[in-house]
């Protein structure tokens, strides 16, 4: 399953006043079900008592100056926000986004790979974050080259990084 994510229009969603080079703004998901929906609001239209309403993941982002180059990744909070949020989701394509957060989280060593364990035909990772002491069990859903390319399209996508 595809997600389809529309990239922000670089306008806000409620005022529709358009965001400039250097502006900073909010990005909100909004689960759809099967899919996600993208919101970009200006610091005015913001509303922090929105995160209670549906909100699926939120941060704060900025367009980029032409000289800057697209960020390589997100901010870590969002990171992992988006990877709890995720970590028990039983949709396959989302379970396949949340195993390559986990190898983005592994690799920012905010997680740490513990054992693989395998259970009924399936192999999982376990992997702990050292900060809390807290683990976590990700399927591994043994992605082709072109299922993990997709999935690191659409996670540039709808988090606006490059991978």
């Amino acid at each position: 399953m595809e997600w389809n994510v529309e990239k922000g229009p670089r306008k806000c969603f409620q005022c529709e006043s358009l965001f400039k080079e250097g502006s900073e703004y909010y990005s909100a998901l909004l689960d759809k079900g099967s899919e996600f929906e993208r919101h970009d609001y200006c610091f005015k239209c913001w509303d922090e008592s929105s995160e209670g309403s549906g909100w699926f993941s939120f941060w704060k982002t900025k367009i980029p100056q032409k000289e800057e180059q697209r960020r390589l990744l997100a901010d870590d909070d969002v990171l992992w926000d988006f990877f709890l949020r995720l970590e028990n989701d039983p949709d396959p394509s989302r379970q396949q986004f949340c195993y390559l957060l986990s190898l983005i989280l592994m690799r920012k060593k905010l997680l740490k790979f513990e054992d693989i364990e395998k259970q009924d035909g399936k192999e999982y990772l376990i992997l702990r974050q050292p900060k809390e002491n807290r683990f976590f069990q990700i399927l591994n859903p043994h992605l082709t080259e072109e299922q993990l390319d997709e999935v690191k399209e659409q996670m540039g996508q709808i988090l606006d990084m490059s991978l």
